[in-house]
């Protein structure tokens, strides 16, 4: 399952995918998808602190291996800036997997094995609130590139994750 989730998150990129796996993406994935898919639309208080916490620990294993194997020093802001991106991609393929379930379109899930959490997903919002998250994620990540507080992000996702809400930042 951990293969066939690293294989379609990652396009086939095996380099990828294995740096995945190393970080426990797997893991933060089934867990993160399970979160969402019991996701009411109140939200989830804590998620926003936890999806923080998970984006800080990704950037320190992408510092440690990048000390490791090239001898570089990266930046720990730019690892996090990297780290979150790759958690709000992930997001995103959970939202794009209950938009396929939604319109019915005959295309590989990247989340096939957490089939009954996509779909409780897709149960909640139509195609249209489907795809607004999915851009809404999209601005986040450029916000986050622009250094706008991280935990705000974290939040506001969240928030959108909960309700489709278009929050206009």
């Amino acid at each position: 399952k951990e293969a066939d989730f690293g294989a379609a998150f990652t396009g086939g990129s095996v380099g990828r995918a294995m740096k995945l796996s190393r970080a426990g993406m797997y893991e933060i994935k089934c867990d993160l998808l399970g979160r969402l898919g019991a996701l009411g639309a109140a939200g989830d208080v804590k998620l926003g602190e936890d999806l923080a916490a998970i984006t800080d620990r990704l950037a320190e294993v992408e510092v440690r291996e990048a000390k490791k194997q090239d001898g570089a020093l990266l930046s720990k802001n730019l690892a996090a800036r990297r780290a979150s991106g790759a958690m709000l991609e992930l997001i995103a393929s959970i939202f794009a997997d209950a938009l396929v379930l939604s319109t019915g379109t005959d295309r590989p899930m990247v989340h096939a094995d957490q089939l009954q959490a996509i779909q409780a997903i897709a149960g909640r919002f139509d195609p249209s609130e489907l795809a607004e998250i999915i851009e809404q994620l999209s601005r986040y990540e450029r916000l986050l590139w622009r250094n706008v507080n991280a935990k705000i992000i974290w939040d506001n996702v969240v928030i959108t994750c909960a309700s489709a809400a278009p929050l206009r930042v």
